[in-house]
């Protein structure tokens, strides 16, 4: 909007009225000689813009009729056309064709331009790729610059006033609103474009103002909209009453509001762009640039900057690259000199490792693979499923284990009457014979169980049995949120404030049960002080003699810490890690479980034998994993279990080596009642194997003394290279940047000149 006394703002449906008064016009204000006038442009306060040809020459040409004339209209046209006569020799300027503001009505004629506006070139495509607005912008900067060094300042520089010649090169036009340097008359610009300053009925022309219009030309060819235009304060300057109270709305917002910063987030649009936009467009006038050249400067030192970039990249790159070269020269005279001493002994270790690794990885899967079979053998037992499904169909029984349904009562006192009832039902008693069978076979069938429980449908507890009575009774109890439960890889539990929250569906609705063996997440035994796993298998019965439905879980727990047999002293030992993501009792802060927690290591069997809990020790199993090749090199580890005072004796430099437990049980090519974890049966668990770096190294380290001129040398030769080539890029880049100051002492002394000489305007 442009805020000259005499023009005002136009909504959308003024915008639509005027448009369809232009195509009703049919008859251009008056003849001129020479030109034909052939088509209808528009209209605006002023009068109106039609097409024609100039008929001696053939020239396409723009007539300007001043038809809405006054005393103020005429001195307008003048003072334009006054402007455009400085201008007639400049390439980035409207060429005026003609004139005669003696004519009824005054016109004059100017260069026309098929493509339009830069306004229009934006209506189609709402934002220009930064390379073409640069291009852009450095040219109506360069136009602008002429402009100024001729003493005229333009005043109203918005992309309506840009047009592009059949090159796409930008004209600037439109020089109603310009000023002379002597001038001191003020002169409105449009909204958004024009400077905050500007918008002052008592300001009086600068160059800022045309600095500022300039970068929201940038700043709209990136963003799609000028600096601070939005709808709320388009609404408030529209709603301010007079004009003057409207230039104060738009000054004071302006200057209150935040920087822009939507052309920073504009991909291609480096910090350096930024920055020369936002100095442009600031809207203080003082850390505004304070002329068109120093956009300019600012713009190719920019440039500058940009083309030294490959130097210095090359400074940088070039002594890493001779740094590379004399490396892979010093690692192969290294490899050269000990090479075959070195590799038999690493090798020998490290594979030495690895077997030492798989044989425990073995071990431990098929100890898990027992577990399963000893769970499996009691749930397809056909006397423990007939009595499972006594105790579910029990109306008793039932009746209780609807009170008891929710975990999070627990803990409620309350229901110890119902508990106690629950406990010494006959039905139930049957089930806690089968278990106490499991637990103390004479046979030693089922070796290593801490406990073994049964749970119906619904997750409550119908019967357990201990090899270490817990505290308080467990049978009645809902533990459907449990792992070993429903399957999931973590109990489903919430913390809020300092209570416990399970989550579980309510009574009514089916809850998440395992339908094939399962291994729960490691939990903390408050009893023993070890890491406890659960092994946990559906309990299945024939339904309708054709299907098999599930009627409740059957589960064991085994203390880890006889998982991995496996001890050759300190010098070399394995442990068991949990790689599994879940939750665990003795877990972060927040709940949540840390892969990579320590199992079973040497250490524990000293603390659980002196009665100290097992500490949770954890690795960083992922950079364990990334870090080892198929054929393992040089692997250092660091034993967090070096950090307890039992442990220090392993607070030293080792190589290790981690394999997966795998099992058929986990791969999903196995059976449909196999747990799925992997395809090629990673259980989660890993065993690691660690040796002490320094005994397998020793030897090799010795010989890399013979090396050690060499290294020197080496060194030496590369300083020298790399001094040199800095010292290349450094001569450079100040030759360019002589190059450079040169240019604008030479571009200063034009523009003083260029002052000097307006005065004559």
């Amino acid at each position: 909007m442009n805020l000259h006394e005499k023009t005002q703002h136009q909504s959308d449906q003024d915008r639509v009225r005027s448009r369809d008064l232009s195509l009703k016009a049919s008859q251009p204000p008056a003849k001129i000689a020479g030109f034909s006038i052939e088509q209808f442009i528009g209209s605006g306060a002023f009068g109106e813009v039609w097409s024609g040809t100039e008929k001696k020459t053939g020239r396409r040409v723009a007539i300007k009729f001043y038809t809405r004339r006054t005393s103020d209209d005429v001195e307008l046209l003048a003072g334009e056309v006054e402007k455009l006569v400085a201008l007639s020799a400049d390439r980035y300027v409207v060429q005026l064709v003609d004139v005669d503001w003696q004519a009824d009505p005054p016109y004059f004629v100017m260069d026309y331009f098929e493509r339009g506006s830069l306004e229009d070139l934006l209506r189609r495509e709402q934002t220009l790729p930064v390379a073409m607005a640069e291009d852009l912008f450095r040219e109506i900067a360069t136009g602008m610059m002429h402009l100024h060094s001729k003493g005229i300042f333009h005043c109203d520089l918005k992309p309506a006033n840009v047009l592009l010649d059949q090159d796409g090169k930008p004209r600037l036009a439109d020089f109603g609103q310009a000023r002379l340097r002597s001038e001191q008359a003020p002169s409105l610009g449009t909204l958004f474009f024009m400077a905050p300053e500007q918008s002052d009925l008592k300001a009086v022309p600068a160059a800022r103002w045309d600095v500022y219009a300039l970068g929201a030309i940038l700043y709209c060819m990136l963003v799609g909209k000028p600096p601070y235009q939005c709808e709320a304060l388009t609404k408030r300057i529209e709603s301010a009453g007079t004009v003057p109270e409207r230039l104060a709305e738009y000054r004071h917002s302006l200057r209150s509001a935040e920087p822009p910063s939507e052309h920073r987030t504009i991909s291609g649009v480096d910090r350096m762009l930024a920055d020369i936009i936002d100095r442009s467009i600031d809207a203080n006038p003082k850390r505004r640039f304070e002329s068109i050249q120093g956009v300019m400067f600012a713009m190719r030192q920019r440039e500058l900057a940009k083309a030294r970039k490959p130097l210095l990249i090359l400074g940088l790159l070039g002594p890493l690259l001779l740094l590379t070269v004399m490396s892979l020269f010093s690692w192969f005279a290294y490899r050269q000199a000990y090479a075959d001493t070195e590799t038999a002994i690493k090798q020998e270790a490290v594979e030495g490792n690895k077997f030492a690794a798989k044989l425990a990885a073995r071990s431990a899967a098929e100890k898990i693979d027992q577990y399963f079979r000893m769970v499996e053998d009691l749930a397809r037992s056909p006397k423990f499923v007939e009595d499972l499904q006594r105790a579910t169909d029990d109306e008793e029984l039932a009746s209780i284990a609807r009170q008891l349904d929710d975990p999070n009562d627990n803990e409620n006192t309350a229901l110890d009457a119902a508990r106690r009832k629950y406990f010494e039902n006959e039905t139930r008693h049957r089930l806690q014979k089968h278990l106490h069978t499991r637990m103390d076979d004479p046979f030693d069938r089922y070796p290593d169980c801490a406990s073994w429980f049964v749970n119906d449908l619904r997750g409550n507890q119908v019967a357990s049995v201990y090899q270490t009575e817990p505290d308080s009774i467990t049978t009645g109890r809902n533990y459907s949120y449990r792992t070993y439960f429903h399957g999931g890889p973590a109990d489903r539990r919430r913390q809020v404030g300092d209570e416990t929250f399970y989550e579980v569906a309510p009574w009514g609705k089916e809850r998440d049960i395992i339908d094939h063996p399962h291994m729960s997440t490691i939990f903390l035994s408050k009893g023993t002080y070890t890491w406890k796993v659960a092994f946990s298998v559906p309990v299945r019965r024939l339904v309708d003699d054709t299907a098999y439905g599930i009627i409740g879980v059957v589960a064991c727990t085994v203390e880890m810490g006889h998982f991995v047999d496996f001890d050759n002293g300190q010098f070399q030992y394995a442990m068991l890690i949990d790689g599994r993501e879940g939750q665990a009792d003795n877990s972060n802060s927040d709940g949540s479980y840390t892969s990579g927690v320590i199992l079973e290591h040497p250490v524990f069997n000293e603390l659980v034998s002196n009665a100290k809990e097992v500490p949770k020790k954890v690795i960083d199993l992922k950079a364990m994993l990334n870090s080892q090749p198929a054929n393992l090199d040089r692997n250092h580890f660091d034993d967090p279990i070096a950090e307890l005072p039992e442990g220090q004796s392993y607070d030293k430099d080792l190589i290790a080596a981690i394999v997966p437990v795998v099992s058929p049980r986990f791969s999903k090519t196995s059976t449909k009642e196999s747990q799925t974890l992997d395809d090629s049966g990673d259980s989660g668990l890993f065993v690691l194997v660690a040796e002490d770096y320094g005994e397998v190294i020793d030897p090799v380290e010795r010989l890399s003394a013979r090396l050690f001129w060499l290294a020197i040398y080496a060194s030496i030769f590369f300083l020298v290279v790399a001094l040199a080539m800095w010292l290349l890029v450094f001569r450079m880049l100040k030759d360019s940047h002589g190059r450079l100051v040169r240019t604008f002492s030479t571009s200063g002394d034009s523009t003083s000149q260029g002052n000097s000489d307006s005065g004559n305007i």
